[in-house]
Protein backbone atom coordinates (compact mmCIF):
# COMPACT_ATOMS: atom_id res chain seq x y z
CA UNK A 1 0.00 0.00 0.00
CA UNK A 2 1.42 3.32 -1.09
CA UNK A 3 2.01 5.90 1.63
CA UNK A 4 -0.37 8.84 1.86
CA UNK A 5 0.77 12.12 0.60
CA UNK A 6 1.00 15.16 2.81
CA UNK A 7 -1.85 16.91 0.99
CA UNK A 8 -4.16 13.95 1.53
CA UNK A 9 -3.47 13.82 5.26
CA UNK A 10 -4.25 17.52 5.57
CA UNK A 11 -7.53 17.08 3.78
CA UNK A 12 -8.57 14.16 6.00
CA UNK A 13 -7.79 16.14 9.18
CA UNK A 14 -9.83 19.09 7.91
CA UNK A 15 -12.83 16.88 7.22
CA UNK A 16 -12.53 15.33 10.68
CA UNK A 17 -12.55 18.75 12.32
CA UNK A 18 -15.56 19.81 10.27
CA UNK A 19 -17.44 16.68 11.33
CA UNK A 20 -16.58 17.31 14.98
CA UNK A 21 -17.80 20.91 14.74
CA UNK A 22 -21.02 19.76 13.11
CA UNK A 23 -21.67 17.23 15.89
CA UNK A 24 -21.04 19.90 18.56
CA UNK A 25 -23.47 22.27 16.83
CA UNK A 26 -26.14 19.56 16.68
CA UNK A 27 -25.59 18.70 20.35
CA UNK A 28 -25.86 22.38 21.38
CA UNK A 29 -29.07 22.74 19.39
CA UNK A 30 -30.50 19.62 21.03
CA UNK A 31 -29.62 20.86 24.53
CA UNK A 32 -31.11 24.26 23.77
CA UNK A 33 -34.35 22.68 22.57
CA UNK A 34 -34.59 20.54 25.69
CA UNK A 35 -33.98 23.53 27.96
CA UNK A 36 -36.61 25.59 26.17
CA UNK A 37 -39.12 22.79 26.50
CA UNK A 38 -38.70 22.42 30.29
CA UNK A 39 -38.33 26.11 31.20
CA UNK A 40 -42.10 26.79 31.55
CA UNK A 41 -42.39 23.83 33.92
CA UNK A 42 -39.44 25.05 35.98
CA UNK A 43 -40.85 28.57 36.14
CA UNK A 44 -44.22 27.23 37.29
CA UNK A 45 -42.59 25.11 39.97
CA UNK A 46 -40.60 28.10 41.25
CA UNK A 47 -43.72 30.29 41.38
CA UNK A 48 -45.66 27.60 43.25
CA UNK A 49 -42.80 27.18 45.73
CA UNK A 50 -42.67 30.92 46.42
CA UNK A 51 -46.45 31.11 46.87
CA UNK A 52 -46.44 28.19 49.29
CA UNK A 53 -43.67 29.81 51.32
CA UNK A 54 -45.58 33.10 51.56
CA UNK A 55 -48.77 31.31 52.59
CA UNK A 56 -46.87 29.51 55.34
CA UNK A 57 -45.51 32.82 56.62
CA UNK A 58 -48.99 34.33 56.57
CA UNK A 59 -50.47 31.39 58.51
CA UNK A 60 -47.73 31.61 61.12
CA UNK A 61 -48.29 35.35 61.39
CA UNK A 62 -51.95 34.78 62.15
CA UNK A 63 -53.78 35.87 59.06
CA UNK A 64 -51.60 37.45 56.44
CA UNK A 65 -50.21 40.55 58.17
CA UNK A 66 -46.64 40.02 57.04
CA UNK A 67 -45.63 43.65 57.35
CA UNK A 68 -45.94 44.43 61.06
CA UNK A 69 -44.70 47.98 60.54
CA UNK A 70 -47.52 48.85 58.17
CA UNK A 71 -50.06 47.16 60.45
CA UNK A 72 -48.84 49.20 63.40
CA UNK A 73 -49.01 52.41 61.34
CA UNK A 74 -52.65 51.62 60.61
CA UNK A 75 -53.25 50.90 64.30
CA UNK A 76 -51.62 54.18 65.38
CA UNK A 77 -53.61 56.17 62.81
CA UNK A 78 -56.79 55.20 64.71
CA UNK A 79 -55.53 57.15 67.77
CA UNK A 80 -55.94 54.30 70.30
CA UNK A 81 -56.58 55.37 73.88
CA UNK A 82 -53.74 55.19 76.41
CA UNK A 83 -54.08 53.47 79.78
CA UNK A 84 -52.21 54.73 82.84
CA UNK A 85 -53.37 52.27 85.50
CA UNK A 86 -55.06 54.94 87.63
CA UNK A 87 -58.45 55.00 85.91
CA UNK A 88 -60.06 52.37 88.13
CA UNK A 89 -62.14 49.33 87.10
CA UNK A 90 -64.53 51.27 84.88
CA UNK A 91 -61.62 53.04 83.17
CA UNK A 92 -59.96 49.68 82.56
CA UNK A 93 -63.18 48.30 81.08
CA UNK A 94 -63.51 51.36 78.84
CA UNK A 95 -59.93 50.90 77.64
CA UNK A 96 -60.59 47.23 76.84
CA UNK A 97 -63.67 48.11 74.80
CA UNK A 98 -61.92 50.96 72.96
CA UNK A 99 -58.90 48.80 72.14
CA UNK A 100 -61.03 45.90 70.92
CA UNK A 101 -62.99 48.20 68.63
CA UNK A 102 -59.79 49.43 66.96
CA UNK A 103 -58.25 45.96 66.68
CA UNK A 104 -61.40 44.71 64.98
CA UNK A 105 -61.51 47.67 62.58
CA UNK A 106 -57.95 47.28 61.32
CA UNK A 107 -58.30 43.48 61.20
CA UNK A 108 -54.72 42.88 62.33
CA UNK A 109 -53.29 39.47 63.16
CA UNK A 110 -54.28 38.06 66.59
CA UNK A 111 -50.56 37.67 67.32
CA UNK A 112 -50.24 41.47 67.15
CA UNK A 113 -53.08 42.34 69.55
CA UNK A 114 -51.03 42.23 72.75
CA UNK A 115 -47.99 43.98 71.23
CA UNK A 116 -50.08 46.80 69.83
CA UNK A 117 -52.15 47.23 73.00
CA UNK A 118 -49.06 47.20 75.24
CA UNK A 119 -47.60 50.08 73.25
CA UNK A 120 -50.39 52.27 74.66
CA UNK A 121 -49.61 51.58 78.32
CA UNK A 122 -48.26 54.60 80.16
CA UNK A 123 -47.23 55.57 83.68
CA UNK A 124 -48.02 52.96 86.30
CA UNK A 125 -49.39 50.58 83.68
CA UNK A 126 -46.18 50.78 81.64
CA UNK A 127 -44.09 50.10 84.76
CA UNK A 128 -46.23 47.01 85.43
CA UNK A 129 -45.77 45.78 81.85
CA UNK A 130 -42.00 46.32 81.95
CA UNK A 131 -41.83 44.33 85.19
CA UNK A 132 -43.72 41.46 83.54
CA UNK A 133 -41.34 41.57 80.58
CA UNK A 134 -38.31 41.53 82.88
CA UNK A 135 -39.69 38.67 84.94
CA UNK A 136 -41.20 36.46 82.25
CA UNK A 137 -39.47 37.59 79.06
CA UNK A 138 -40.54 39.67 76.08
CA UNK A 139 -41.38 36.65 73.92
CA UNK A 140 -43.63 35.12 76.58
CA UNK A 141 -45.57 38.35 77.12
CA UNK A 142 -45.96 39.00 73.39
CA UNK A 143 -47.23 35.44 72.98
CA UNK A 144 -50.16 36.08 75.33
CA UNK A 145 -53.61 36.15 73.80
CA UNK A 146 -55.73 39.28 74.17
CA UNK A 147 -58.02 37.50 76.66
CA UNK A 148 -55.02 36.41 78.75
CA UNK A 149 -53.72 39.98 78.87
CA UNK A 150 -57.17 41.21 79.96
CA UNK A 151 -57.27 38.71 82.82
CA UNK A 152 -53.81 39.74 84.01
CA UNK A 153 -54.70 43.43 83.91
CA UNK A 154 -57.98 42.86 85.74
CA UNK A 155 -56.13 41.06 88.53
CA UNK A 156 -53.65 43.94 88.76
CA UNK A 157 -56.03 46.89 88.56
CA UNK A 158 -59.11 45.32 90.13
CA UNK A 159 -57.76 44.02 93.48
CA UNK A 160 -59.94 41.81 95.67
CA UNK A 161 -61.33 44.60 97.92
CA UNK A 162 -62.43 46.51 94.82
CA UNK A 163 -63.92 43.36 93.31
CA UNK A 164 -65.85 42.70 96.52
CA UNK A 165 -67.40 46.17 96.34
CA UNK A 166 -68.35 45.54 92.73
CA UNK A 167 -69.88 42.19 93.67
CA UNK A 168 -72.00 43.87 96.35
CA UNK A 169 -73.02 46.54 93.86
CA UNK A 170 -73.95 43.87 91.32
CA UNK A 171 -75.95 42.00 93.95
CA UNK A 172 -77.92 45.17 94.75
CA UNK A 173 -78.06 46.56 91.21
CA UNK A 174 -81.65 47.31 90.23
CA UNK A 175 -83.63 49.35 87.77
CA UNK A 176 -84.77 52.81 88.94
CA UNK A 177 -88.23 53.67 87.72
CA UNK A 178 -88.48 53.22 83.96
CA UNK A 179 -84.79 53.97 83.34
CA UNK A 180 -83.98 50.67 81.63
CA UNK A 181 -81.09 52.03 79.55
CA UNK A 182 -79.06 53.19 82.55
CA UNK A 183 -79.76 49.91 84.32
CA UNK A 184 -78.66 47.87 81.30
CA UNK A 185 -75.45 49.85 80.71
CA UNK A 186 -74.23 49.34 84.26
CA UNK A 187 -75.42 45.72 84.17
CA UNK A 188 -73.21 44.97 81.18
CA UNK A 189 -70.25 46.75 82.81
CA UNK A 190 -70.61 44.67 85.96
CA UNK A 191 -70.89 41.48 83.92
CA UNK A 192 -67.42 42.19 82.55
CA UNK A 193 -65.91 43.43 85.82
CA UNK A 194 -67.18 40.55 87.99
CA UNK A 195 -67.78 37.71 85.52
CA UNK A 196 -67.63 35.05 88.25
CA UNK A 197 -71.07 36.12 89.44
CA UNK A 198 -72.62 35.37 86.05
CA UNK A 199 -70.51 32.62 84.54
CA UNK A 200 -73.20 31.37 82.16
CA UNK A 201 -75.73 32.96 79.84
CA UNK A 202 -78.52 31.58 82.01
CA UNK A 203 -77.08 33.34 85.07
CA UNK A 204 -76.87 36.62 83.18
CA UNK A 205 -80.50 36.33 82.10
CA UNK A 206 -81.58 35.49 85.64
CA UNK A 207 -79.68 38.42 87.15
CA UNK A 208 -80.95 40.88 84.52
CA UNK A 209 -84.56 39.90 85.17
CA UNK A 210 -84.05 40.05 88.95
CA UNK A 211 -83.24 43.77 88.82
CA UNK A 212 -86.19 44.83 86.67
CA UNK A 213 -89.19 46.70 88.06
CA UNK A 214 -91.95 44.37 89.21
CA UNK A 215 -94.36 44.98 86.30
CA UNK A 216 -91.69 44.26 83.71
CA UNK A 217 -90.02 41.49 85.69
CA UNK A 218 -93.21 39.43 86.00
CA UNK A 219 -94.00 39.61 82.29
CA UNK A 220 -90.43 38.85 81.22
CA UNK A 221 -90.24 35.91 83.61
CA UNK A 222 -93.47 34.50 82.16
CA UNK A 223 -91.90 34.32 78.68
CA UNK A 224 -88.86 32.41 80.00
CA UNK A 225 -86.17 34.01 77.75
CA UNK A 226 -83.06 31.90 77.23
CA UNK A 227 -80.60 34.56 76.02
CA UNK A 228 -79.59 37.94 77.34
CA UNK A 229 -80.44 39.56 74.02
CA UNK A 230 -83.93 38.09 74.11
CA UNK A 231 -84.53 39.21 77.71
CA UNK A 232 -83.24 42.71 77.00
CA UNK A 233 -85.31 43.09 73.83
CA UNK A 234 -88.48 42.01 75.61
CA UNK A 235 -87.80 44.29 78.57
CA UNK A 236 -87.30 47.25 76.23
CA UNK A 237 -90.61 46.64 74.48
CA UNK A 238 -92.48 46.30 77.77
CA UNK A 239 -90.98 49.48 79.24
CA UNK A 240 -91.77 51.39 76.06
CA UNK A 241 -95.36 50.12 76.19
CA UNK A 242 -95.78 51.22 79.82
CA UNK A 243 -94.47 54.68 79.00
CA UNK A 244 -96.43 54.98 75.75
CA UNK A 245 -99.74 54.10 77.43
CA UNK A 246 -99.13 56.91 79.92
CA UNK A 247 -99.08 54.64 82.95
CA UNK A 248 -95.54 55.77 83.76
CA UNK A 249 -93.08 58.35 82.51
CA UNK A 250 -89.35 58.00 82.19
CA UNK A 251 -87.75 58.06 85.63
CA UNK A 252 -91.10 57.73 87.41
CA UNK A 253 -91.38 55.13 90.15
CA UNK A 254 -93.43 52.01 89.61
CA UNK A 255 -96.04 50.81 92.06
CA UNK A 256 -93.75 48.51 93.96
CA UNK A 257 -91.70 49.54 96.96
CA UNK A 258 -88.70 51.67 96.20
CA UNK A 259 -90.20 52.87 92.91
CA UNK A 260 -88.73 50.05 90.86
CA UNK A 261 -85.44 50.14 92.77
CA UNK A 262 -85.42 47.78 95.69
CA UNK A 263 -82.70 49.81 97.32
CA UNK A 264 -83.64 53.37 96.33
CA UNK A 265 -85.26 56.07 98.47
CA UNK A 266 -87.75 58.29 96.67
CA UNK A 267 -89.45 61.33 98.18
CA UNK A 268 -93.21 61.32 98.48
CA UNK A 269 -93.68 57.57 98.26
CA UNK A 270 -94.59 57.15 101.95
CA UNK A 271 -91.85 54.64 102.60
CA UNK A 272 -89.50 54.77 105.53
CA UNK A 273 -85.99 55.81 104.63
CA UNK A 274 -83.82 52.78 104.08
CA UNK A 275 -80.64 52.35 106.07
CA UNK A 276 -77.35 50.69 105.33
CA UNK A 277 -76.67 47.69 107.57
CA UNK A 278 -73.40 46.27 108.73
CA UNK A 279 -73.12 43.55 106.10
CA UNK A 280 -73.20 46.18 103.33
CA UNK A 281 -76.68 45.11 102.32
CA UNK A 282 -79.74 47.38 102.67
CA UNK A 283 -82.67 47.21 105.09
CA UNK A 284 -86.13 47.94 103.69
CA UNK A 285 -89.44 48.65 105.33
CA UNK A 286 -90.98 45.21 105.86
CA UNK A 287 -87.99 43.56 104.19
CA UNK A 288 -87.73 40.09 102.85
CA UNK A 289 -84.81 38.61 104.85
CA UNK A 290 -83.55 36.69 101.83
CA UNK A 291 -83.70 39.58 99.37
CA UNK A 292 -80.99 42.13 98.82
CA UNK A 293 -78.39 40.28 100.89
CA UNK A 294 -75.31 38.28 100.00
CA UNK A 295 -75.72 34.49 100.42
CA UNK A 296 -75.49 32.97 103.87
CA UNK A 297 -72.08 31.51 104.65
CA UNK A 298 -72.11 27.83 105.67
CA UNK A 299 -68.98 28.37 107.77
CA UNK A 300 -69.77 31.34 110.01
CA UNK A 301 -73.54 31.62 109.51
CA UNK A 302 -73.42 35.28 108.43
CA UNK A 303 -74.44 36.77 105.09
CA UNK A 304 -71.36 37.97 103.23
CA UNK A 305 -69.27 37.67 100.07
CA UNK A 306 -65.66 36.58 100.03
CA UNK A 307 -63.78 35.40 103.12
CA UNK A 308 -65.34 35.23 106.57
CA UNK A 309 -64.88 38.28 108.81
CA UNK A 310 -63.00 37.36 111.96
CA UNK A 311 -62.47 39.90 114.77
CA UNK A 312 -58.97 39.75 116.26
CA UNK A 313 -60.16 41.67 119.35
CA UNK A 314 -63.05 39.53 120.62
CA UNK A 315 -62.24 36.45 118.51
CA UNK A 316 -65.78 36.33 117.12
CA UNK A 317 -67.04 35.92 113.59
CA UNK A 318 -69.16 38.35 111.62
CA UNK A 319 -67.18 41.57 111.96
CA UNK A 320 -63.66 42.97 111.89
CA UNK A 321 -61.66 44.40 114.76
CA UNK A 322 -62.18 47.90 113.39
CA UNK A 323 -65.89 47.64 114.16
CA UNK A 324 -65.68 45.62 117.36
CA UNK A 325 -67.79 47.02 120.22
CA UNK A 326 -66.30 44.88 122.96
CA UNK A 327 -62.84 46.44 122.97
CA UNK A 328 -60.67 49.30 121.79
CA UNK A 329 -60.76 49.95 118.07
CA UNK A 330 -57.75 49.08 116.04
CA UNK A 331 -56.25 51.36 113.40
Amino acid sequence: MAPRRVGEETSIEARRQEEEARRRTELADLISQQINSVMPTIATQIAESVTATLNTVRRQDGGGNVNDINAYKTFSSCNPKEFYGTEGPVGLLTWFQSMEAILNIIDCAPADHVKFAASKLQGRALAWWNLQVTTRGQAVMNALTWEQLKEKMKREYCPRPVVQKLEIEFWNHAMKGMELEAYAIRFHELCVLVPNMVKTEAKKVERLIYGLVSEVRLMVTATNPTTLEEAMSLSTRLVNDLVRTGKYSRGESSSRQGGGNRFGDHKGNGLKRQTIVRNYGVAEANPNPNRGKPPKCNHCGYNHLGECRHCMTCNRMGHLATYCRSGARIG
